[in-house]
């Protein structure tokens, strides 16, 4: 039988050596009928929390009705502007200093336009990284989706997220960053997304946030999630040299999700993204879920 959400992101907490009142998590999933589960694990230090975990849904009426529980004004009538379709998700963000929820919703696939609008909208520190991301990603119908980080006097961060169709996206958008030159961004431009021209591999599915309020940056995403040449989790994390808690907390999960002991390992990585503009090097986030 499969552990509670609760229950696992205990057992998670405990390997990143944090403990969390994951309670929370049980009476959202009572609400709000979800369908995926993710957790994330950021590396020490890092102001957005040690490990997040988030339900995401197709229910989107639920959805609109349990964040107008939690959004402040003028985002609580957010989903009353958006077109219905996509998909939401609403979850914890832990930290030592505790709790704080996150909202989140997806435009359907190549849809965009009204969600970046939106945000941009409602967010006007949103509009010029919106527009700068649909100026190097090919448009608007390319946002993908839009984040919020909620404290207890509201909105603590906004992130809207771009879809990165080939290289040469990529290409502009560090030209208009001048990111700095680091090991582990060439690492994962060579080998993760396959720039490294004696190990190419088709493109995969990238996205790239740009988030602003407390702790605010831009990240890379690659998705491991349904790429068919995806390495196994282990292979993935031998590639960046992932820190051990990484690969422990995936063990931990890997673990509670396994039909029987003696089964073959799961695979449970579905997102590695890569921090890139912090007086800090860069930091990786690790993404895990539940199918």
């Amino acid at each position: 039988m499969r552990p509670k959400d609760s229950d696992i992101t205990r057992d998670l907490a405990d390997g990143l050596g944090i403990s969390v009142d994951a309670g929370e998590l049980d009476r959202l999933a009572a609400d709000y009928g979800s369908v995926l589960t993710e957790w994330s694990v950021n590396e020490e230090l890092d102001g957005r929390g040690r490990l997040r975990t988030t339900l995401w849904t197709e229910d989107l009426a639920a959805a609109a009705r349990v964040g107008a529980s939690c959004l402040p004004e003028p985002w609580a009538r957010l989903d009353a502007i958006l077109p219905p379709v996509g998909m939401a998700g609403l979850g914890l963000a832990f930290s030592t200093a505790g709790a704080r929820k996150r909202w989140y919703r997806l435009a359907p696939v190549g849809d965009g336009t009204g969600l970046s609008y939106a945000a941009a909208r409602l967010f006007p520190d949103l509009e010029r990284p919106t527009a700068e991301l649909a100026a190097i990603c090919g448009g608007r119908a390319n946002c993908t989706a839009l984040g919020l980080d909620l404290g207890g006097a509201g909105l603590v961060r906004a992130t809207i997220y771009f879809r990165v169709g080939h290289p040469a996206q990529l290409h502009d958008l560090f030209q208009a960053h001048h990111f700095p030159d680091h090991p582990r961004t060439t690492l994962f431009l060579a080998r993760v997304l396959g720039l490294d021209p004696q190990a190419p591999r088709s493109w995969p599915k990238v996205w790239v946030a740009h988030s602003v309020g407390a702790h605010g940056g831009v990240k890379l995403y690659y998705f491991a999630r349904k790429d068919p040449d995806r390495p196994a989790d282990t292979a993935l994390l031998d590639t960046v040299a992932a820190p051990p808690v990484f690969r422990e907390v995936r063990r931990r999960l890997a673990s509670a999700l396994s039909p029987r002991p003696e089964a073959a390992p799961v695979d449970v990585v579905q997102l590695l993204a890569l921090r890139l503009d912090s007086p800090a090097p860069p930091s990786w986030t690790l993404y895990l879920a539940d199918r």
